[in-house]
């Protein structure tokens, strides 16, 4: 003879045992650092690479040259931009902004 509470059908997750309810519950928190983790992964990869391609474009700069505007954000912006051939991306301009402040 099968019990009644072998053969119950659950309907809801209230209807779950608490031991399954706190190991669900732990495995959703750590799927959830795990997503957040990953997400700082991507952006520091992304500042890294800015930050390559801003050492890459200064590096065509001749200093000892050229009069390079160093406190002037918009126009070190546009003499990056020309030599970059495009528009700084989003990383970029914040990681200028940095190196001006």
């Amino acid at each position: 003879m099968i019990s009644d509470m072998s053969c119950r059908i659950l309907h809801s997750p209230m209807d779950l045992p608490l031991h399954y309810k706190k190991e669900n519950m732990i495995l959703d928190k750590l799927t959830s650092i795990e997503l957040e983790v990953k997400s700082n992964i991507y952006n520091e990869q992304n500042k890294l690479v800015a930050i390559k391609t801003l050492q890459v474009l200064l590096d065509q700069i001749d200093f000892n040259v050229e009069i390079v505007p160093m406190e002037n954000i918009e126009k070190l912006s546009r003499l990056l931009n020309s030599l970059k051939g495009r528009a700084l991306n989003e990383e970029e301009r914040e990681l200028l902004s940095r190196l001006i402040e």
